[in-house]
């Protein structure tokens, strides 16, 4: 389902730099790109500590899989996944809890 979300350029700041998405220069597609996450969710405060895989899911539509508890055993079966996956240029991002 796609859902427009009109931001403005209104950033939150601590010391004069954005206070959360960390931009790269000047470039502020990030941090806007945040903020239209946080106004779908309610707040900054309702994105904190959140899961990776629900902002892609959120912002590109495109289905997702967790991958939870991988121990030493399971680390091989692992690698050879996110190769496959990055082979075929899928979204990917990584997060502890």
């Amino acid at each position: 389902m796609k859902q427009v979300v009109v931001v403005d350029d209104y950033i939150p700041c601590n010391c004069g730099e954005p206070a959360f998405a960390e931009p790269n220069g000047n470039e502020l597609w990030v941090v806007l790109l945040e903020k239209a996450f946080a106004k779908i969710h309610g707040s900054f405060l309702a994105i904190r500590s959140g899961w990776i895989s629900e902002a892609l899911n959120t912002l590109t539509g495109a289905p997702y899989e967790t991958i939870e508890g991988v121990n030493e055993e399971k680390a091989h079966d692992l690698f050879k996944k996110l190769l496959h996956c990055e082979k075929r240029n899928y979204a990917m991002g990584c997060g502890l809890q």
